[in-house]
Order: structure tokens, then sequence, then C-alpha cells
């Protein structure tokens, strides 16, 4: 008979659950892939951090200054408030408040403001629906499932979207156990080995969601030692604490390498430690 695209079926309690076609793209194909569970498999699944590279770079491209909200998407900042703090106009002094010219410019920047403000709702609105779409039926119906979605959905929160999206796609169990959930997510990480016959980008990008969810289950300060960095983190600087995190991932993603690749360029680092220089990688490529 006629083949069928085959469906990723999960058994739970003797049932079987249909979601989607292994070839499913998503509402919008031209994203360029999907958010799915990690049980489940599709052709352009993609893993969080690629995910919210091709979902910027849609919005970027495709929205009317969709730039605007691109640091929502990558660090959950408020882009109306970023948007006001940078280009807020200025109220005119008493001498220029008679000047009908400056008074005609001034309103038509703030004519011009409040339009790319309500524009960014609008964006924010669009991003939410456009991540919402991009996510499996079954990652849809584990959203569904969390505390705070309808609030979420009233209120177009991308935030709370993708923090619930990022958990689910790394198999983090929000019923959980937290302190099973964190040192799990950690044995990940230190156990992690290159494989023999593995590219760099690959292992690289492998480590890496590795290390997001560690962070996710808020194991992150074990890349922070205040003994080894010498420095509190109340007393750091921010840069300081980004430098000493890769500085520490950096040493435990060379140390998960190939040895047959990087084995004596290990043991060349190690004599270099020993005669009083530091040359170890400070940054995750």
């Amino acid at each position: 008979g006629a083949s069928h695209p085959r469906n990723n079926n999960r058994r739970s309690n003797n049932q079987v659950v249909l979601t989607n076609p292994i070839n499913y793209e998503g509402e919008c194909e031209k994203v360029g892939g999907i958010l799915a569970l990690k049980v489940e498999r599709f052709n352009k699944k993609l893993s969080y951090e690629q995910f919210i590279e091709k979902i910027t770079n849609y919005v970027t491209k495709k929205y009317t200054d969709g730039a605007d909200i691109k640091l929502l998407l990558t660090d959950a900042k408020d882009p109306i408030k970023l948007y006001e703090e940078k280009n807020m106009p200025k109220a005119l002094s008493d001498e220029d408040r008679n000047d009908p010219v400056k008074d005609a410019i001034l309103k038509e920047e703030v004519k011009q403001f409040v339009m790319r403000k309500n524009n960014i709702g609008r964006n924010v609105q669009s991003a939410f629906s456009l991540i919402w779409g991009q996510c499996s039926s079954a990652l849809q119906a584990y959203v569904k499932g969390q505390s705070g979605y309808v609030t979420a959905t009233e209120d177009y929160d991308v935030t709370w979207l993708l923090n619930e999206a990022k958990k689910a796609s790394s198999g983090i169990d929000s019923s959980a156990n937290p302190y099973v959930t964190m040192h799990e997510a950690m044995s990940v990480l230190y156990k992690m080995r290159q494989g023999a016959t593995e590219a760099d980008d690959s292992y690289i990008e492998r480590f890496k969601n590795n290390v997001t969810t560690v962070e996710m289950v808020q194991g992150g300060h074990v890349f922070y030692s205040p003994g080894v960095a010498g420095k509190q983190v109340a007393d750091a600087t921010t840069e300081e604490i980004y430098a000493a995190k890769e500085s520490s991932m950096a040493v435990l993603m060379l140390q998960n390498s190939d040895p047959a690749r990087y084995g004596e360029l290990l043991s060349s680092l190690k004599k270099g430690a020993n005669l009083g220089r530091d040359e170890y990688p400070k940054t995750v490529a």
C-alpha cells in the first residue's frame, strides 16, 4: 500500500501516544527546525541553543524592527524597557519649547517612538505564537500541563514559554526531586566523552547542551569556585564570574575530549602548569 510518514510513538500505561510525523517541520517551515521532548525523534529536531538561534534569525529578518526583541529571545530581557531606556524622547527646555521647528520635531519623535514601542508588543505576541508553532505536539501537551500556562498565554509571556520548553526538551522532570535532577545532570556532563570519530563541532555542541542542562537545574555554581577564583560571588564582578566559568568549562571540555587526538596536548599543558606556566584554554570555543 501507500507509504506514510513514520510517527513518533511513545508507550505509557499501555497506551500509544501519537505525536507528529518524523518529517514534521512545525507551523512555519522557514524557521528551519523544531523543538521537541528529549525522547522524540524528528528529522528537523534542534537542540535548544540551535532553536533559539533559528527563531532569533527568523524574527530579526522577517519582523518589522524584529531586532528590538532579540534580547528577549536570547537573554530574557524586557524589550520595551530596553527600548524606552535607549530611545525615550527628551523633553524640550523652556527656551526650545517656544521654537516651532523643535516643537514639531519632538512631536514627530514622540509619534515614531510610540509606534515602534507598540510594534514591539505586536512582535512579542507574534514571537510567542511562532515559538509555540515550532514545538512538537507532545512538547505542547507537556507545557500545557505546567502551572502558569494560562496566565503565560494570556500575557504572551515568551520568557516563561522558552523556560518551560527548554526544561522539557532537555529531559528535565519538574516533578522529580531537585537534588536528584541536579546530580543526574552533573553526572552526564562529567562522564561525557568525545567519540573517537566525533567531529569537534559536534562534541562542542553536545558539551554546551549538557552545560545548559546543568545550569537549568540550578547546578551552575559548579563552574564558579570562590576558592579557585579567589573571590566570593558577592565580591566578584559579572565579567570576573563569566571569565572564571568559561575557564572552568574550557578545562572540563578539554579533559573530556578524545585522548587519541588531544592526549598529548593535555600532557603538555600539565607539564607546563607544573613549571608555572598556565596555558590551559580560557574560553569554550
